[in-house]
């Protein structure tokens, strides 16, 4: 009887993290293994035992702010660009903001736009070498990253 009582504790536990998890995705644009790593790291071993799978915490985050931070349609182009606030602005999960988007060039179709934290962009504007990597595919279509 104990042993069944302890199983729904820990279920219960998972489940409120996952609810707290699914609360943290809306408020800060942290990136998702984190936050899943700052939710569930304080959990107990037993409740850590009834979580789904990593990938399916993943795809829980982004399906959470697909929902409720849904990207605007893309333009047909890049002078009709406008850029709501809430992509200007990075929110992390302690609640500081701090500006994302660090230049725009301005309505053009070669228009530029340069993403980043301010603390990332010290650490390149610091640094000798730089090494770069992306994920290009996912760029919008009107779009390049480099």
């Amino acid at each position: 009887n104990e042993h069944c009582h302890d199983s729904e504790a820990s279920k219960i536990e998972a489940d409120v993290a996952v609810i707290n998890l699914k609360r943290k995705a809306t408020e800060c644009m942290e990136p998702t293994s984190t936050l899943i790593n700052m939710c569930i790291a304080p959990l107990s071993e037993a409740a850590k035992a009834t979580l789904q799978n990593n990938a399916a915490l993943k795809k829980q985050v982004r399906r959470k702010r697909q929902e409720i931070l849904a990207a605007p349609q893309n333009p047909e182009n890049l002078t009709i660009l406008e850029i709501p606030d809430s992509y200007r602005m990075y929110t992390s999960s302690t609640g500081n903001e701090e500006l994302f988007l660090q230049d725009d060039s301005g309505p053009s179709p070669d228009r530029i736009l340069i993403f980043g934290r301010s603390r990332s962009l010290d650490i390149l504007q610091n640094s000798k070498i730089w090494y770069v990597d992306g994920t290009f595919k996912i760029a919008p279509p009107l779009f390049s990253q480099v």
